[in-house]
């Protein structure tokens, strides 16, 4: 008993001087890429640990949440596992609407999908529009499904996402470039201009200077620039989101990405300018 006790005391040892060291790794990482914005070491180290812990504890709690979620939903043995091959088309259709259930993979998300989905289309296309034309039911309900399903997508995707490493390389990298580049283009720009500028005057004169380094994003030339790279991106999303099957129509994909692009993201665009 006693060397058993021995080795476990040793092995939680051992763990707690690895979560030490990547502790301090991080703390120092970070603290690093803080200093960026701010010299101030006493400051950047304990803002620094502080996020990390913080994070951490964060994503505990929600691997936690996910695991109890999951034993939660264990598929119980019953009488369905034993039906027999030849299924009705009806009871297919239903399997494969609720397939974005599965992908959620948590009831309260689920039903606020639904009521979401739901609520939107009734409001926009059945009680506009489409009950006018006809008593249908169908066509709303097909919309829903596809909505869920895309929201199902995102979901599923969404929880694959490493936490740690977007929060704390991808994302603070992602920062840390556009300010370095923010504060040379500034630079270059006191160094021609004398006086001070206004906001308007700033921000032409900062494009001036990255379409010479070209470093200019390609949203930012023109009109045109911009609905090109806003199309490239709906068409990443829909590839993404959609099934293979309902993309094998050109029109379709056409319609959905430029919707996507002019009617959803421009207008998002032009009012944050």
């Amino acid at each position: 008993m006693n060397t058993q006790r021995q080795v476990i005391v040793r092995d939680l040892m051992d763990e707690g001087k690895k979560r030490i060291v990547v502790l301090a790794i991080c703390v120092v990482g970070l603290s690093y890429l803080m200093s960026l914005t701010s010299s101030s070491v006493w400051v950047n180290l304990p803002a620094a640990a502080s996020l990390i812990i913080l994070l951490r504890y964060f994503t505990l709690d929600y691997e936690m949440r996910k695991k109890a979620a999951a034993y939660n939903n264990k598929p119980a043995p019953t009488k369905s596992s034993t039906l027999p091959q030849n299924k009705s088309p009806e009871l297919t259709r239903v399997v494969e609407k609720s397939d974005w259930r599965r992908k959620v993979n948590s009831p309260v998300v689920e039903d606020a999908i639904d009521h979401f989905t739901r609520h939107l289309v009734s409001e926009w296309v059945a009680d506009l529009w489409y009950s006018r034309l006809t008593p249908d039911k169908e066509g709303p309900e097909e919309l829903v499904q596809l909505m869920n399903g895309v929201l199902g997508e995102f979901s599923s995707r969404l929880r694959n996402v490493n936490l740690i490493d977007l929060l704390t390389r991808d994302l603070i990298n992602l920062i840390c470039t556009h300010l370095e580049l923010f504060r040379a283009s500034q630079a270059k720009i006191e160094k021609q201009q004398s006086g001070l500028l206004t906001i308007e005057q700033r921000d032409k004169e900062l494009r001036l200077v990255l379409a010479t380094e070209n470093k200019l994003h390609p949203a930012l030339f023109s009109a045109e620039a911009e609905h090109k790279v806003l199309q490239h991106l709906m068409d990443g999303l829909i590839s993404f989101t959609f099934k293979s099957a309902d993309l094998q129509c050109s029109f379709f994909r056409y319609v959905v990405r430029e919707l996507l692009a002019c009617a959803v993201m421009r207008p998002v665009h032009k009012r944050k300018d």
